[in-house]
């Protein structure tokens, strides 16, 4: 990770300030509690993982009187900015965007106590040196395997997630094919039990009860038209009668009246007195009387012949009409005879209709519940398909993930043969430069998994003797406990794809003369490409042509 700019607010005693990195060496000078730690190493330290370096309190970090601070690191990755509100947790933001301590751990690529170790050093008696032989394993198994124990973890836990699910996929495979052979088994059954004959005596007997049906519309709407018929027959008999009873009053009243006429001419008398005019009747007055009635009754004769014709054609058509309306009756009668042995004919029918449709539903469920079953069984043979084909596939990834384990639990003794190699010959190097006396060497086992065995053995020599390097003095542990540290530093340049382009060195003179302070320096003043902060009270000014100086108040 490339750091190019640190800025604090409300940061223990700092308000506002910050500090930018440039390729070179910085030396950070100061009285006693003005802060120089707080804002070169603290600052960088807490912003990244949260914490300080010394393990104060949570909210000490906080300035008195102030209830938030922040950090802004500008990186080559983005603005990350680490806030805490006083009685609260910290909150950290990517860009402006809330992340999780994971994604900031993964963006820093390195654990805190590699970060500690490599990048800043601090002036307590620290490092590789005063580590037990298990916690040197500890740390340089992380600084070394760090990406590799990171893939290998992936790997591992891939290898665990795709043998699980192959043992799904076997289940769920015997599960299915379970089903498919009953699903089949069912199918054979249910392909033995139709009975298709059923089916097709049902539309049978559906076509013939249409086919009734229509037959008794039919017969319904004959019915309908007969008594139509009859009803208008009945209506002509009645207007008959009525017309024959009419003719009739006619004839008879014309019949009295000629009565009538006759009985005036048969009552007139010669010698009597006229009921009319009181005169005595003569053979004259008869013969006017016969000359006046005779017309008439000659009109009246000839009416009552045409009455009685008018009432014989009467009778005759009434006579017709009765007897088509007998032949209506007897027809309509017919007709409902047939009628209602349709009706009987249909409701046998209807009842054979229903109980056909009763097994011919049945049978549409068997057919249903086939077609159901061949859907399901196409269902389950294409999921059988996809599963056998990522059964294959995660076979495939279960395998790749074994050899890949293997692999890379190969790779990382390769890489802890070559790396300690390469640690071991840097520290040996820069012990040369500082002091001509110290050498190391480091010795290891790899046991089990091919990891760092149980005991990392770091040996300390001087002008090629082997020593006890707790007998060492002060001055003399510090010093080796710099050199592995820069050799550390520099290793880690190499080891790992992301270079650290700052590194903080805080109060690491103390025990050192003045020969070795300025071998230090120049080594410092060596490393190309790097943004060295040097925190110290002494004086480097005679040496502002290589280096820059800052004065924190």
């Amino acid at each position: 990770m490339k750091i190019y700019e640190v800025s604090v607010r409300n940061f223990y005693k700092w308000r506002e300030g910050s500090w930018k990195t440039e390729d070179g060496v910085m030396v950070v000078q100061g009285r006693n509690g003005a802060g120089k730690s707080s804002l070169y190493v603290e600052s960088l330290v807490w912003g990244l993982y949260g914490s300080v370096w010394r393990g104060a309190g949570a909210d000490t970090v906080i300035k008195d009187g102030e209830d938030e601070c922040r950090v802004k690191i500008l990186t080559d990755k983005g603005e990350l900015e680490r806030v805490k509100v006083r009685g609260r947790g910290s909150v950290v933001r990517l860009n402006g965007r809330v992340v999780s301590e994971e994604e900031v751990r993964k963006l820093v690529g390195i654990s805190k106590d590699v970060f500690l170790n490599s990048v800043v050093f601090g002036s307590a008696l620290s490092g590789m040196l005063f580590l037990s032989e298990n916690e040197r394993r500890e740390l340089v198994a992380e600084f070394i395997y760090e990406g590799v124990e990171g893939r290998l973890r992936r790997v591992k836990e891939l290898g665990k997630e795709s043998s699980r699910e192959l043992e799904w996929i076997m289940r769920r495979v015997e599960e299915m094919e379970r089903r498919l052979r009953e699903v089949q088994e069912e199918m054979k059954r249910l392909e033995g039990d139709i009975d298709e004959r059923v089916m097709v005596e049902l539309e049978e007997l559906e076509r013939e009860l249409r086919k009734l049906e229509g037959e008794i519309d039919k017969r319904r709407r004959e019915i309908d038209g007969e008594r139509e018929r009859e009803e208008e027959l009945k209506n002509l008999l009645s207007k008959m009668s009525i017309e024959e009873v009419k003719v009739r009053g006619e004839v008879e009243r014309k019949r009295s009246r000629l009565e009538e006429l006759i009985a005036r001419v048969n009552g007139l008398v010669v010698g009597e007195k006229c009921s009319v005019c009181g005169r005595e009747i003569d053979e004259r007055c008869i013969e006017e009387v016969r000359r006046e009635v005779s017309s008439e009754m000659e009109v009246l004769v000839k009416e009552l012949e045409e009455g009685r014709v008018e009432l014989e054609r009467l009778k005759r058509l009434r006579e017709e009409v009765e007897f088509k309306l007998k032949e209506v009756c007897e027809l309509r009668m017919r007709i409902q005879l047939e009628l209602r042995g349709l009706e009987e004919r249909k409701s046998k029918l209807v009842e054979e209709v229903e109980r056909k449709r009763k097994l011919a539903e049945v049978e549409k469920e068997k057919v249903l519940r086939l077609g159901i079953l061949r859907e399901e069984e196409s269902r389950l043979q294409s999921l059988l398909k996809e599963l056998g084909d990522r059964r294959k596939e995660v076979d495939r990834v279960v395998r790749g993930c074994s050899w890949l384990e293997g692999a890379l639990v190969e790779y990382k003794a390769l890489l802890m043969d070559r790396v300690v190699e390469i640690l071991e010959g840097v520290a040996n190097e820069v012990l040369g430069k500082l002091t001509g006396r110290f050498n190391v060497r480091f010795g290891y086992e790899v046991r089990g998994k091919k990891r760092v065995g149980e005991k990392f053995r770091l040996t300390v020599y001087d002008r090629g003797s082997e020593v006890d390097f707790k007998r060492l003095s002060g001055g003399e542990k510090r010093l080796v406990t710099l050199g592995l540290n820069l050799a550390l530093c520099w290793a880690m340049s190499k080891v790992y794809a992301s270079d650290w382009n700052v590194v903080v060195f805080d109060e690491v003179f103390d025990g050192l003369d003045v020969v070795v302070r300025e071998r230090v320096v120049d080594l410092l003043l060596d490393m190309k490409g790097k943004s060295i902060i040097l925190i110290t009270h002494d004086d480097f000014s005679y040496r502002e042509d290589r280096l820059r100086k800052v004065v924190v108040c």
